[in-house]
């Protein structure tokens, strides 16, 4: 084990450093795969050209770009139980949504819809143990 000999000045950096690194050991896989999701959502209706259906376009737009910004939180502040909660109910939105904006025939689109929003579901409720005894940590600190 190393010492370190902590002057004043040293003392605030090293500390910081030790903050960082907690913070990169609490961050969740689950959350970097959000993420991506989130951006891949977003770009969904010029992929799948249902860019003419406003309804399901601003959807995937809307609700890719929050689950993309939830993700980024989620790695930001990883003692936080209430993101992942948000995810999992905007994943369950995104797989209703080809049946509520008429969609559900455009069958790339809708697939996407489906799975990738099952998928945020699925990684979210995965991560919220994980975060749970993240906050339980600092609570106990």
């Amino acid at each position: 084990m190393e010492r370190y000999y902590l002057t004043n000045q040293s003392d605030k950096y090293l500390t910081e450093c030790w903050e960082v690194k907690e913070m990169k050991a609490t961050a969740r896989w689950q959350d970097g795969l959000n993420l991506i999701i989130g951006a891949w959502l977003f770009v969904s209706p010029w992929i799948y050209g249902i860019t003419s259906n406003a309804g399901a376009a601003w959807d995937y737009w809307i609700v890719g770009g929050l689950i993309f910004l939830i993700a980024t939180w989620a790695m930001i502040a990883p003692r936080v139980t209430g993101d992942e909660w948000a995810n999992t109910v905007l994943g369950a939105w995104m797989f209703v949504s080809p049946w509520v904006f008429g969609f559900a025939l455009v069958a790339g689109a809708a697939w996407n819809a489906w799975i990738l929003g099952a998928a945020v579901v699925i990684l979210a409720l995965w991560a919220l143990p994980a975060a749970a005894r993240a906050l339980e940590d600092q609570h106990a600190h």
